[in-house]
């Protein structure tokens, strides 16, 4: 039996980083020149193509008004929280929630493309054509 590799969160990462944009009231535009990224970088990190590094999440976070504390209480589903009200505990125990969601994200995007390769062989293999 597989263990899972992340706690189960009402909202996944990537949307609740976008929930907190758009309750900032902020265009992806915004929030890439404010970090110096394309829009597609944006796009790519709320969709869940790609994941952001944790520095670039606080970068984020801060570009939009909003911290760790209220991304993990999204993420959640609840009211979010201001992370001032977080004892340094709790902050640390969010930081590594979020980091954890972060790893098993790209954990299953590892897991896809080692899929989509395998299939790709299994062609290549059955039109018997040489591997590159």
């Amino acid at each position: 039996m597989e263990m899972p590799i992340t706690p189960s969160y009402a909202v996944p990462c990537h949307r609740a980083m976008a929930k907190l944009r758009r309750t900032a009231g902020l265009t992806q535009s915004e929030v890439a020149e404010r970090l110096g990224v394309s829009s597609r970088t944006i796009s790519a990190w709320e969709r869940g193509e790609t994941s952001p590094r944790v520095v670039q999440v606080l970068g984020y976070l801060e570009a939009v008004g909003s911290d760790f504390g209220e991304l993990a209480t999204v993420m959640q589903g609840e009211r979010p929280l201001n992370a001032s009200e977080l004892t340094a505990g709790e902050l640390r125990e969010v930081v590594g929630a979020v980091k954890v969601a972060f790893t098993a994200q790209i954990v299953r995007q590892d897991r896809d493309l080692a899929d989509l390769e395998a299939r790709l062989g299994r062609i290549l293999w059955e039109a018997e054509v040489p591997p590159s």
